[in-house]
């Protein structure tokens, strides 16, 4: 099931969207696609998965997001701002996230 967060997440044909100019086939072997909160305390957002070939990660949320390890902070963290993408390749680790406040929310593909 694709879940459709934001306008700028368009089909583009059969089973293959743009969001934000990042194609996503969502074919037979669809990636799967989940939204999650974030808060003032780090929160896993990605379990680890070794069959992982790729995460996409976008800030959906009113707050800044800041990306890391459990260890993350808000001064540690990689930073994503309201509508910014993060794509990160052969990563096959937990990812965790906090926010700057308690109204952060992300949204993540996970092939």
């Amino acid at each position: 099931v694709f879940m459709s967060v934001e306008t700028d997440i368009q089909l583009i044909a059969n089973d293959v969207y743009d969001i934000k100019n990042q194609i996503v086939d969502k074919s037979e072997n669809s990636p799967n696609t989940i939204q999650v909160a974030i808060g003032i305390i780090a929160t896993r957002i990605i379990s680890k998965n070794l069959q992982r070939k790729s995460i996409i990660i976008r800030n959906i949320g009113s707050s800044d997001i800041y990306i890391g390890s459990l260890s993350v902070t808000v001064n540690s963290g990689l930073l994503l701002r309201l509508d910014d993408v993060l794509i990160l390749d052969k990563t096959k680790g937990e990812i965790y996230a906090i926010s700057d406040s308690i109204a952060g929310t992300v949204v993540y593909l996970e092939e």
